[in-house]
């Protein structure tokens, strides 16, 4: 994880872009973001489980992943490739 809130650093000094996250992922991100002064420019939405939202014009359902830290999700895009 520490890999991951790592490049949220790099990625916030440059582009102002929301951070998804389940409730576990945005506390250790926010840790990160406060050590390195950016958590005033950090816009983080957490992501519920099973909902999906709107992200630009991609309906994104979030699904688990398997992974080293707990209570990851992934985004998959909602729309099938076979629908225009």
């Amino acid at each position: 994880m520490r890999t991951t809130s790592a490049r949220c650093l790099y990625i916030l000094r440059d582009l102002n872009a929301p951070i998804y996250g389940t409730r576990f992922t945005l506390a250790l991100v926010h840790k990160r973001l406060e050590e390195h002064g950016l958590l005033e420019k950090a816009d983080m939405r957490e992501v519920i489980p099973g909902r999906k939202l709107e992200v630009g014009p991609f309906e994104v359902e979030f699904i688990s992943v398997t992974h080293s830290t707990i209570d990851l999700r992934g985004p998959r895009d909602s729309h099938p490739p076979w629908e225009s």
